[in-house]
């Protein structure tokens, strides 16, 4: 329907095309080139015409002053010109200037005879420089120093050579040289001098013989030009002082403000660099100054701030310390106090288990005919005294407290202590009961028949126990017995009398060892 209504609307005729593809065609448009390519292709060639053509591409006789550049004649001084533009030579030193000579140099190409095939010697030198090439690559990346030599050709083709600025960053700054080094070095420079000299002395002859053309004729043609001008011209009084006018008026015009402007120029450039680095130098100054004051002024606010922070920190540690030291005595003072509750305590039992055993072996001495009680029943109480021996810890904070107080409570030695006293009392005893029996026999055979009378006639059914006779106080008890007491002798004398005190020995004993508890004053009385 487009294609119908773009004809139906532009009445018969073809509408222009876009911009674009009217460049692009005219950009494709090969029918001129191809009719220049027949006409010379179809023009016959004569051997005239092409000498006629290549005279003009010859170079001339005088080659060594001009050459043919594009059909024109260039000397080597504009052509060194033109290759001056080409490369930045404005940082190059000694150290490169034979790379600038290679660029400089005339570089002639008739020698090349390129016929596309490649010997089997150029094959092989090829090879040698590829790997020559390669290992020095190698070098180049293994080394770091070999990095300093990055731009050494390269920032010769660019607007600004980064070679020398490269090189300090890997080196670094330059070490000083001593003087006598110096001299050491201008030494061997003065003697390497003569040494060249003596050679090109000794090699000159052939080179000073052959001297090239076109300097003689640069040092000649002016001297020839001068020479013929001072002998054709010769110019009158009044003709050299106009001459002489002119050419002062010509420097006094021309020159002069021309050299005063440079001289102005470059003492305003000076003057301009001068007031630059005065005003950097004031700058650094200053900034040295105002640093120094900021540091001069941070100083004693930094110094407080660090005292007040040490004097905090070191009341704080002095009180945590503190803490810790009170609350470890307060540990080790209750500690201390439990260990003296419990030292008293163990004291208290000792002591009993000790009056207790003392007892018992007592008892035990005095039972021990009618019962018939062995030896084990003696160890099994004297067992009683003793004791596990057993440390108390304690863990507090920073430590551990121990009871180290030495404890001198020695099992086998109250156990010999406690056998002794009862042993002791048990003979003290027999003494007493000896003496007791032996009164009992002398009144016995010195009193009057009528009291064995009673005493016969009296039996066992019927025991005669008078308690109306009042005893007296007993000679041989040391205190004072109260009345139930003498109450309790008397029915014990007279049970002996009737020779019935076996069965109630056992008794008498245990009452009698509680009676006479508080007699016993032992001297272990501290355990």
């Amino acid at each position: 329907m487009s294609s119908k209504t773009s004809i139906e609307h532009n009445y018969g005729q073809q509408i222009c095309q876009p911009l674009h593809i009217q460049r692009l065609e005219k950009a494709l448009y090969l029918e001129s080139f191809l009719a220049y390519l027949t006409k010379v292709l179809n023009t016959p060639i004569d051997e005239d015409s092409d000498d006629d053509f290549l005279d003009g591409f010859r170079p001339s006789q005088n080659g060594d002053r001009h050459n043919l550049a594009n059909g024109l004649t260039i000397t080597k001084a504009e052509k060194k010109a033109d290759k001056m533009r080409l490369y930045n030579f404005s940082k190059v030193k000694k150290s490169r200037k034979w790379l600038k000579n290679i660029l400089l140099s005339d570089s002639s190409s008739d020698e090349d005879t390129d016929n596309g095939t490649i010997s089997n010697e150029e094959f092989q030198m090829m090879l040698k420089m590829h790997k020559y090439q390669k290992k020095h690559r190698q070098l180049f990346y293994r080394d770091s120093e070999l990095h300093q030599y990055q731009y050494y050709s390269t920032g010769l083709l660019s607007s600004y050579d980064r070679y020398y600025d490269h090189q300090k960053l890997i080196l670094g700054p330059k070490k000083k040289i001593s003087r006598e080094q110096k001299k050491m070095e201008k030494k061997m420079k003065a003697k390497l001098r003569k040494l060249k000299e003596k050679r090109a002395l000794e090699n000159g002859d052939s080179e000073n013989g052959s001297i090239d053309t076109s300097i003689l004729e640069a040092y000649l043609h002016p001297k020839q030009s001068h020479g013929k001008g001072k002998q054709n011209k010769k110019l009158t009084p009044e003709q050299a002082d106009t001459k002489r006018r002119k050419i002062w008026l010509s420097i006094a015009k021309k020159e002069i403000p021309k050299a005063q402007k440079q001289k102005a120029s470059a003492r305003k450039e000076m003057l301009s660099t001068l007031k630059k680095i005065s005003q950097q130098c004031m700058k650094d100054c200053r900034r040295a100054a105002l640093q120094s004051q900021k540091v001069m002024k941070e100083t004693p606010q930094r110094a407080k701030r660090i005292t007040r922070e040490m004097q905090i920190y070191w009341k704080r540690f002095e009180k945590v310390e503190k803490e810790h030291r009170k609350r470890a005595e307060k540990e080790a003072q209750e500690q201390r106090k439990m260990d003296l509750e419990l030292r008293e305590a163990r004291r208290q039992q000792r002591k009993l288990n000790f009056l207790i055993t003392q007892t018992e072996l007592y008892a035990h001495f005095m039972a021990r005919k009618m019962t018939g009680e062995t030896e084990a029943t003696k160890e099994r109480i004297l067992r009683q005294l003793e004791e596990e021996k057993s440390q108390k810890h304690l863990k507090v904070e920073g430590g551990m407290l121990v009871d180290v107080e030495e404890d001198d409570y020695d099992s086998s030695e109250m156990k010999n202590l406690a056998l002794k006293n009862a042993e002791q009392a048990y003979n003290v005893h027999q003494i007493r009961k000896r003496a007791f029996d032996d009164e009992m026999y002398t009144r016995r055979t010195g009193n009057s028949m009528g009291y064995t009378s009673d005493i016969l006639d009296s039996s066992l059914a019927n025991p005669a126990i008078s308690t109306a006779v009042e005893r007296s106080q007993p000679s041989i008890f040391e205190g004072k017995l109260k009345c139930y007491q003498l109450k309790v002798s008397k029915s014990l004398s007279i049970s002996l009398s009737l020779s019935i005190f076996h069965s109630l020995s056992l008794s008498f004993t245990l009452s009698l060892s509680l009676s006479l508890s508080r007699i016993f004053s032992p001297p272990f009385s501290d355990f």
